[in-house]
């Protein structure tokens, strides 16, 4: 299906709604470390809130679609608004009043708004009248909206520390958005259930189990790579004492850099394979990272080394993820089996648990480099792997 067929009313609600909630996560994600670092004076403190984030990001994910089921894609959502405006009140009122624990709670409550908001890739499929890859990828595609505006308003409204709780403002703002927004949503899954039996019937068995976890295992390191390096250089930076606006730039050339070479995705997954596309960004980003640090080893205070090191985790979380994100949306097994569909969407987050907690640990031990080393190493280490496991098996 082409790109001008696959734009329609299915994929423009999905995509208005991703894109307000990666707003959300652009603002979360630019500056929750610093907050976080900022009100327990620790890296680690600062890393935790990553943690936090994806552990909301689990819990969805493993509640969000028996939810969806239950109450339909319209309630679950209008509750994802309310959330994100809870959220957005319990950390800006933490940031002024110097509270670690509410804002701690609100950024769990953050994290569980986006891990509902990830079930747009996958609902925009379970409803498009002629699935294709281009139903997810434009879905994700539409984050780059969020991965702009969201990083440039915390560098405006929020340029340094004690301004940070007038960010968190904003995504009340955004939460309210989401709200409305969430009304053109269905009101039930039957549509999709609907098809799903006419797929069945049809003999339309994409996919297993196996496979359906390989996607969740794909997810899982393009988040742990991603992660790494996301979570690290902006301590690094705040380090270095680079301006908040720089340290913004940093975010949100990594999440343009995330979304934007989505758009060309689906050819290469037409071309070749979601497995393929995953396995082989992993091989190629790690080996970038690589090449990167050779290239840089002897700037030892390189606003470069930074900015490059962000593009290329954007990158290859660009590709591993979205093909990943096909592989789980279009898995007959996991349409029919919706636990098990849960359980392959808490993998990408727990890889961003496991990401952020190593990019804290690094840090504070052996230093900057180490963690750029490591996520080469990993990325390699995944590419290794999954390509000796799927050969064993066709694809």
């Amino acid at each position: 299906m082409k790109l001008k067929q696959a734009i329609n009313f299915n994929t423009f609600r999905f995509s208005l709604l991703y894109a307000l909630s990666l707003s959300v996560a652009g603002i979360d994600l630019t500056i929750s470390v610093r907050s976080g670092q900022e009100l327990t004076r620790t890296a680690l403190g600062g890393t935790m809130t990553y943690v936090l984030i994806a552990l909301g990001t689990i819990i969805a994910a493993r509640l969000g679609m028996p939810l969806i089921k239950r109450l339909g894609p319209r309630m679950v959502y209008l509750i994802a608004g309310t959330t994100c405006i809870l959220s957005g009140m319990a950390t800006s009122f933490a940031m002024q009043k110097q509270q670690i624990w509410l804002f701690y709670g609100g950024i769990l409550l953050v994290g569980i708004f986006m891990g509902l908001a990830n079930f747009h890739r996958i609902l925009v499929k379970d409803f498009a009248p002629q699935p294709s890859p281009w139903d997810t990828s434009l879905v994700l595609l539409s984050g780059v909206v969020g991965s702009i505006f969201g990083p440039w308003v915390a560098g405006i409204v929020a340029e340094s520390p004690s301004d940070f709780y007038k960010a968190y403002r904003v995504v009340i703002g955004l939460g309210i958005l989401v709200f409305f927004a969430s009304l053109a949503l269905p009101q039930t899954i039957e549509t999709m259930l609907a098809r799903t039996s006419k797929d069945d019937r049809s003999g339309d068995r994409s996919g297993d189990r196996s496979t359906l976890y390989l996607g969740g295992v794909l997810g899982f390191f393009s988040y742990v790579t991603m992660t790494l390096l996301m979570t690290a250089v902006p301590l690094e930076a705040q380090r270095q004492e680079l301006s908040s606006s720089e340290i913004s730039e940093l975010s949100q050339l990594h999440m343009v850099a995330m979304y934007l070479p989505i758009l060309v995705v689906p050819h290469l997954i037409n071309q070749f394979s979601a497995q393929k596309v995953a396995i082989w960004s992993l091989g190629l980003g790690g080996l970038s990272a690589v090449c990167a640090e050779l290239l840089l080893k002897d700037e030892k205070e390189n606003n470069l080394e930074l900015a490059i090191l962000m593009v290329i985790a954007g990158v290859l979380w660009a590709f591993s993820f979205t093909a990943a994100s096909n592989i789980v949306a279009v898995n007959q097994y996991g349409r029919t089996h919706l636990v098990a569909r849960g359980r392959a969407e808490s993998m990408p987050p727990l890889g961003m648990i496991i990401g952020s907690i190593l990019a804290g640990a690094l840090l504070g031990s052996v230093g900057f480099i180490w963690v750029a080393v490591f996520f080469g190493i990993v990325s390699l280490s995944a590419f290794l792997l999954l390509t000796i496991l799927t050969s064993l098996k066709p694809t």
